[in-house]
């Protein structure tokens, strides 16, 4: 039996920037890969709405604050609104 669900979105390649969301040792956390700004890929680690929502903001190759997507206390649903 497994205890991890990885989910990944987008190709990482020529990344230039990656952003950590959650927390490693609950192996609940997501990193953000991003080229110039711009959101291109996810990894997902029993985070299924980081997941969800990075999908969308790949799709719409949305530039999200740094700040906030790194900031687990604010929705992803709010930092991928915009």
């Amino acid at each position: 039996q497994y205890d991890v669900k990885l989910q990944i979105a987008g190709l990482l390649t020529g990344y230039d920037q990656y952003v950590v969301r959650g927390d490693k040792s609950q192996k609940k956390f997501a990193v953000f890969y991003l080229k110039q700004k711009t959101l291109i890929a996810v990894d997902a680690i029993n985070s299924p709405p980081e997941f969800i929502m990075a999908k969308k903001m790949i799709m719409d190759r949305m530039k999200p604050d740094i700040e906030k997507l790194q900031d687990p206390n604010i929705s992803i649903k709010e930092i991928a609104a915009g």
